[in-house]
């Protein structure tokens, strides 16, 4: 079923019709502002709104994506200091990963040297968990290491002087709830392990 063909003065007409201030949208939100009882309806409601946590595959996308942009020069980590040691580590079993820390670094090494260690995956999932500001929150453990036999092990890897902060420990604790319901162990590594 074709259309028929519309006229030139029925276009105008049309035009006409909806130009101007003939147009419904013509001026209807100049100089007008929400009203402090919608705004904080706005605020609510976007308060209320949840980010689904991605996928493994859509991280490695990301990651990946990121990792170009650095390669091709087009992005830097000129947001984190200078005095930070960062990059990229490659091995064999965890893929390309990003490190941004002398530390990080120390053990993705001591972990693909390792012989009883057959993967690990950097940043594998989130946990949520109450900080001290009573509000919730994702902790996201640096590693997940599978060992030779199957055994897996969540890790956190965390300078010595950090390790007894009270949001450290509340992140800590919800690691270890995570790990105990999912058949795991949970571990803080610090650079005394090194």
């Amino acid at each position: 079923m074709s259309r028929k063909p519309i006229s030139e003065a029925t276009r105008k007409k049309m035009s006409l019709a909806t130009s101007g201030k003939n147009n419904p949208m013509y001026g209807s939100w100049k100089g007008k502002k929400h009203t402090p009882e919608t705004l904080k309806k706005m605020s609510e409601s976007a308060k209320k709104r949840t980010r689904r946590p991605f996928t493994r595959t859509a991280k490695k996308n990301i990651g990946d994506a990121v990792a170009d942009g650095f390669v091709s020069g087009k992005h830097d980590h000129s947001t984190q200091p200078k005095h930070y040691k960062h990059g990229h580590f490659m091995g064999t079993k965890c893929g390309r990963v990003f490190f941004r820390s002398a530390l990080e670094l120390g053990f993705f090494e001591q972990l693909e040297a390792s012989p009883i260690v057959t993967s690990f995956e950097v940043e594998p999932l989130w946990i949520p968990y109450m900080a001290a500001d009573e509000k919730r929150h994702r902790y996201i453990p640096d590693l997940l290491v599978t060992f030779v036999g199957g055994m897996k092990k969540l890790v956190e890897l965390k300078p010595q002087f950090q390790v007894s902060g009270r949001n450290n420990r509340r992140k800590f604790a919800a690691g270890r709830r995570y790990a105990e319901n999912k058949d795991l162990t949970f571990d803080v590594w610090t650079e005394r392990a090194l």
